[in-house]
């Protein structure tokens, strides 16, 4: 997952470094020159400052890069020579050497002479960052990447600099995981509606158990007592894409309590699950408080082929029969489970507003069981009629 660092703005500011002063190391061979120095802050905040700056403090060797993938590696040389190596899994790939001096912005290089890879990289200005006491150079057009979250990959640096440049990546790594964890739990608990762990809730789902299927919930409907409804389009098997909208809270109250009072939660025996193993199925789910019935059955799925017929011992072949000749023969308990399933559905459907708006949202699961989880906001939509 990629995750902004436009996240470390919230952080606490830390002063920034006092500047290194070079000038006490300029020599008559080697005067200071005036160059702009980018000073880097703990808080990712730069500034510029002009100092008097010799090639002394300058001159070692420096390498960018992360070792195995490609890297380089840069000697500044006394009396203003360079060489640059690149190296990565296969060996060298390349050498580039040549002359390099001070200017007002940062480093010239001149190339004298180069060979392979580097003949086509051309290395002809560095500028000069301070950071935490220590110099990094870096390419003009990598100068926007001072605020990534490894240094290293950017910044030529000396050895005694990278245990420095290591330290400031595992902060601001962890305090970007930190914030970042932050921000997800706020976002889940602020999008995500219970369904199995809600105190009020209606609602019919499908369930996928079939082997290799990963897309094992999906809804098919879901009301909570605030009036918010999502549905799908699709009404026999759910899921993608879904509609959002609002009912009146009291029309969902009534319904509570007609199928309270109707004796929906007084019968343990419409909680006996009426599918097969690894099949689809579908669940009418209805809680109020800690009352609670959950119907499983997999006849719309197969009744929808109009080549099978849902039965008390499972689901049968029609034949050259007729489903509702085959139903009339079905024990009275079986037909009673029918009778109270189409009467739920049918209630439930008529919950459904007139206006609606798409939703990305999805049906996510977890320990605790299944919940409604909403897209992020984006744009608002033209509300869509029925």
């Amino acid at each position: 997952m990629k995750i902004s660092l436009g996240l470390f703005v919230g952080l606490v500011l830390l002063p920034c470094e006092k500047p290194i002063s070079p000038t006490a190391q300029a020599t008559n061979d080697h005067p200071a020159i005036r160059t702009r120095v980018i000073v880097l802050c703990l808080d990712r905040s730069q500034r510029e400052e002009v100092k008097e700056l010799s090639l002394e403090p300058l001159t070692g060797e420096y390498s960018v890069g992360e070792g195995l993938g490609f890297s380089l590696h840069l000697a500044l040389k006394e009396k203003g020579k360079f060489d640059c190596t690149s190296t990565g899994c296969l060996g060298v790939y390349g050498t580039r050497s040549g002359t390099w001096s001070l200017d007002g912005t940062g480093i010239k290089l001149i190339t004298k002479s180069s060979k392979d890879r580097l003949k086509e990289r051309p290395l002809e200005h560095l500028r000069v960052v301070s950071f935490q006491k220590h110099y990094l150079l870096v390419r003009d057009e990598d100068m926007e990447r001072l605020n990534e979250l490894r240094l290293r990959g950017w910044c030529f640096h000396k050895k005694a600099a990278r245990a420095i440049l290591d330290e400031e990546y595992t902060r601001r790594f962890k305090e970007l995981v930190r914030m970042a964890l932050d921000k997800t739990k706020a976002d889940e608990k602020q999008a995500t509606i219970p369904i199995t762990e809600a105190d009020t809730v209606l609602a019919v789902y499908a369930e996928d158990w079939t082997l290799w299927n990963t897309d094992i919930y999906r809804i098919i409907i879901a009301i909570w007592p605030d009036g918010h409804v999502v549905w799908s389009e699709n009404r026999l098997g759910g899921g993608a894409p879904y509609c959002t909208g609002k009912v009146d809270p009291k029309k969902v109250a009534a319904l509570v309590s007609q199928l309270e009072a109707d004796g929906l939660f007084a019968d343990e025996k419409l909680n006996d699950p009426h599918h097969g193993f690894d099949l689809p199925f579908t669940t009418i789910y209805v809680k109020s408080g800690k009352k609670v019935v959950r119907m499983n059955s997999d006849h719309e799925w197969f009744e929808a082929s109009g080549k099978h017929v849902g039965k008390k011992g499972g689901t049968g072949m029609l034949g050259d029969r007729r489903r509702l000749d085959v139903l009339r023969e079905e024990r009275a308990d079986y037909l009673f489970y029918r009778l109270v399933w189409s009467e739920t559905r049918s209630k439930l459907n008529e919950l459904i507003p007139g206006e609606s708006q798409p939703s990305a949202g999805r049906l996510v699961k977890n320990e605790k069981g299944i919940s409604w989880q909403e897209a992020p906001p984006s744009s608002e939509p033209a509300p869509i009629k029925k």
